[in-house]
C-alpha cells in the first residue's frame, strides 16, 4: 500500500521535473525531432502527432504544423511564447538510425528523457556512422523489395522483376 506522504512527494517531483523544462529546449528538440522523422521517411500526420504527444508528456501546450518540407511549433499559450519555423530536407536515413529514433521518441514520450537529454541523443543518433557497409544494405533493400513483391504477386516473374528493379 502506497503512502499518502509518499504519493504526494512523487507528484511534488513530477511537478519540479516539468519546471525544469525550458521552452528553448523542448522546442529545439521537437524541431530536431521532426526534420529526423522527415529524413526517415515518416508521413507528416505521423510527425504531428508524435511531437505533439511528447509536447503533452512534457506537459507543455504546443500547436504544431508539419508539411513534407516545413514545420512550424509554437510552445505554450500565449500569442508571444517560443515559436520556430524550419526548413525540412526530404533525405534518407539507414534503418538502424531509424530504429534508435524510434526508441528515443517512445522514451521520450513516457518522459523517460528531458528534452535536452532527448536532443543530445538525437544529435549522437543523426551524426554516428552507420554499422552496415553499402553492400548490407544494397542486400537488405534488394531482400526487403524481393518480399514485398512476394507478397503482393507470387509469381516467378514477379520475384525477378522486384529484385532488378529496386537498385
Amino acid at each position: 500500500m502506497i503512502n499518502n506522504n509518499e504519493s504526494i512527494s512523487k507528484n511534488n517531483e513530477d511537478i519540479i521535473n516539468k519546471e525544469k523544462i525550458t521552452p528553448p529546449e523542448i522546442l529545439e528538440f521537437l524541431t530536431e525531432l521532426g526534420k529526423a522523422l522527415t529524413s526517415a521517411g515518416t508521413p507528416v500526420i505521423y510527425i504531428q502527432s508524435t511531437l505533439t504527444r511528447i509536447s503533452e508528456a512534457n506537459g507543455v501546450k504546443s500547436d504544431i504544423i508539419v508539411f513534407p518540407t516545413f514545420i512550424i511549433i509554437k510552445i505554450g499559450e500565449k500569442e508571444s511564447e517560443p515559436l520556430t519555423a524550419a526548413n525540412q530536407t526530404p533525405g534518407i536515413l539507414p534503418l538502424d538510425q531509424v530504429s534508435r529514433i524510434y526508441e528515443l521518441i517512445h522514451k521520450a514520450e513516457a518522459s523517460e528523457i528531458s528534452p535536452l537529454e532527448g536532443t543530445i541523443q538525437l544529435k549522437k543518433i543523426l551524426t554516428k556512422k552507420s554499422e552496415s557497409n553499402k553492400l548490407k544494405i544494397l542486400t537488405g533493400y534488394i531482400l526487403f523489395s524481393l518480399g514485398l513483391g512476394m507478397l503482393l504477386i507470387p509469381t516467378p516473374n514477379q520475384f525477378i522483376f522486384s529484385g532488378i528493379l529496386e537498385p
